[in-house]
């Protein structure tokens, strides 16, 4: 089993290798931070607040919204991520692939927030403009709480159960 993932990992892309290297890094550095640091301190990481009214098009999308057909040749559930050029399409794609490979990976449980905030701090770093959302329902009498990712108003991450949330922060 770990000479099949490691025969898996030597065989991706060299940018691929690099960014599953960062992903699986980040998921690890952001899970501690959550789990063991004040939100007051993860602040700097979660970037500036944003009022929804700020956001054009603000609204969740259906998994059946967001899996869509890009061109003849080409399908793939981003949308209209693909009318951002070529390089930082790759760039999203490579990381939400990543990020949920990663947290695959990781023996621990690693939930919606780390991954969401992962990806937002990965995005950043190559200079690709992302919302992280934060959000909150209540089921059966129980709080619940969700991350989800955006960009050009696509979820890309955790985008499975975030119609069922009402968001209560934004952070560009």
């Amino acid at each position: 089993m770990i000479i099949r993932k490691i025969n898996k990992y030597l065989k991706l892309p060299g940018k691929e290798k690099i960014i599953l290297f960062q992903c699986l890094w980040l998921l690890v550095k952001t899970n501690i931070l959550i789990e063991f640091f004040s939100m007051k301190q993860i602040k700097k990481y979660l970037g500036e607040p944003v009022k929804n009214e700020r956001i054009e098009g603000n609204r969740h999308y259906e998994r059946s919204e967001v899996i869509s057909e890009i061109s003849s040749e080409k399908k793939d559930r981003f949308g209209s991520l693909a009318m951002t050029d070529n390089e930082n399409f790759e760039i999203i794609r490579i990381v939400t692939r990543n990020i949920r490979r990663g947290a695959k990976i990781i023996p621990w449980k690693i939930k919606c927030y780390p991954q969401a905030l992962s990806g937002k701090i990965l995005l950043k770093k190559y200079d690709i403009n992302s919302y992280l959302y934060l959000g909150l329902n209540k089921e059966d009498n129980k709080l619940n709480a969700h991350a989800w990712l955006n960009v050009n108003e696509k979820t890309i991450i955790g985008h499975q159960s975030a119609d069922k949330f009402t968001s209560v922060g934004i952070f560009s």
